[in-house]
């Protein structure tokens, strides 16, 4: 997944209305992995009596983030430009 995650960046250049959706499938994606990791830590440390508000507090703002990044991808400046591939192609 690491690895994927350094190349995805690259799709977004394709132009393709499949990039579109493929990126938006990752960031959402994304964000379900950073809940899950952060139920999963949050648990760990619960259980061992740690301090949690925090890691809940900072792994929220990533997962949203990545939310975000998908939210940004289904705004009309983005389908234009993945649409002007098809216009020259």
């Amino acid at each position: 997944m690491a690895v994927g995650s350094l190349f995805f960046p690259a799709v977004i250049f394709f132009r393709r209305p499949w990039a579109r959706i493929a990126a938006w499938v990752y960031c959402a994606f994304g964000a379900l992995v950073w809940i899950l990791v952060m139920n999963q830590f949050v648990s760990e440390r619960m259980l061992i009596g740690r301090p949690w508000g925090k890691l809940v507090i900072i792994l929220s703002v990533v997962a949203s983030i990545s939310l975000v990044a998908g939210a940004l991808l289904t705004g009309e400046r983005m389908r234009s430009w993945f649409r002007t591939a098809e216009k020259t192609a």
